[in-house]
């Protein structure tokens, strides 16, 4: 269902899957603790509107700032049998006109220069950082 016909009960659920997921990482001894992080923090967005913890960009893990950004893109073009989804670029545009500001910059012109997508004006000088 799409976010806006969830009821309030399912929107918790929905968002527990974060929590859940680290839980259930955190508990096999060779998975990494940083990767249990990545799992919970996927849905943190660069505002602090995200969730589970409503961390900024500055806190996010940047496995889990791409993670996020990639798992919004894929949200959009990856849809289930009979649906419409969008194309690449129409999905690219729509992640820089409405969510530009929560999505990581850097990953966003990566997936542009992936799909041929013009790199907007505003975005043609962002490097990216070294990890």
């Amino acid at each position: 269902k799409p976010r806006m016909d969830l009821t309030p009960d399912e929107i918790i659920l929905l968002e527990s899957h974060t929590l859940r997921g680290k839980d259930i990482l955190s508990r096999i001894p060779s998975i990494p603790e940083e990767v249990a992080r990545v799992a919970s923090e996927h849905h943190e967005n660069q505002m602090g509107r995200g969730y589970p913890y409503r961390l900024t960009r500055m806190r996010i893990h940047p496995l889990a700032s791409l993670v996020g950004t990639v798992n919004e893109f894929c949200e959009l073009v990856l849809v289930p049998v009979n649906s419409n989804g969008k194309s690449a670029s129409e999905a690219l545009e729509y992640l820089y006109n409405f969510k530009k500001e929560e999505l990581n910059r850097h990953v966003l012109k990566a997936l542009m220069n992936l799909f041929h997508f013009p790199i907007p004006k505003d975005m043609a000088g962002l490097v990216a950082p070294k990890i």
